[in-house]
């Protein structure tokens, strides 16, 4: 599918809203999720509707969507901040329960297999309507931890799916060196990374984005995407 040039054209901001929207937030949410008003987020879904040259902006989304699925053979992820090693087989990826995870500017990608055509015909017989949410997290969002070593934990509304999450990073600088591992807790709600935060340094990270969106629920609706933001005192 040939996709229209005004994808260049879309701000990082108007990216993001966008993504919201494809992942089941309305403009009120994703407002409350980036922290901004929703008549700014209605300002970029007019602006991005302009440049795609589309009625609607769940149409926008889609469009964006499509594109990311199928990116530019060489393109890294810039918005990551980060290479992304290319998918194999990038029209696979709704049907693939991956794990990916980008720690200290490096892209690692764990793939486990799964039944595809549960994925093309279905939903893996899930009685999932809305996508999961994130509940609670450790640190929270805003808050101000110690130097040294802490647990990253989120927490969802229900049980997810097991060999499979993605925290991800917007920027090596902004994100905490953590191991490669994030176990699941015993009622399948909450995963843990060990991390390490540095005095003085601010972070974010997020619990999916797209692409990255390996948060599922065990009929494999991914999660919605939600981010924190924290710092670490100085010395």
């Amino acid at each position: 599918m040939e996709l229209p040039d005004g994808i260049a054209r879309l701000t990082e901001r108007q990216k993001d809203i966008l993504r919201l929207l494809s992942n089941g937030h309305d403009a009120k949410s994703a407002a409350v999720e980036l922290g901004i008003s929703v008549h700014t987020v209605n300002e970029h879904l007019s602006e991005a509707r302009r440049h795609l040259g589309v009625p609607s902006s769940r149409s926008a989304a889609r469009l964006l969507a499509q594109s990311e699925r199928h990116p530019p053979r060489n393109g890294g992820s810039e918005e990551l901040g980060v290479a992304v090693a290319s998918d194999p087989e990038p029209k696979l990826r709704p049907a693939v329960a991956s794990k990916r995870f980008v720690l200290a500017g490096v892209s690692i990608m764990v793939l486990s297999s799964v039944a595809v055509i549960g994925f093309l015909f279905g939903s893996m017989g899930s009685a999932d309507d809305v996508p999961p949410r994130v509940v609670a997290t450790s640190p929270a969002d805003g808050s101000t931890v110690t130097p040294g070593p802490f647990d990253l934990t989120v927490r969802f509304d229900r049980p997810m799916r097991k060999g499979g999450y993605s925290f991800v990073q917007v920027s090596a600088d902004t994100f905490p060196d953590c191991s490669p591992n994030a176990p699941i807790s015993p009622d399948g709600m909450s995963y843990t990374m060990r991390c390490t935060a540095k005095a003085g340094r601010s972070y974010e990270v997020w619990f999916n984005r797209p692409p990255y969106m390996n948060f599922r629920s065990l009929g494999g609706l991914p999660a919605q995407p939600h981010r924190i933001r924290f710092k670490a005192k100085s010395d």
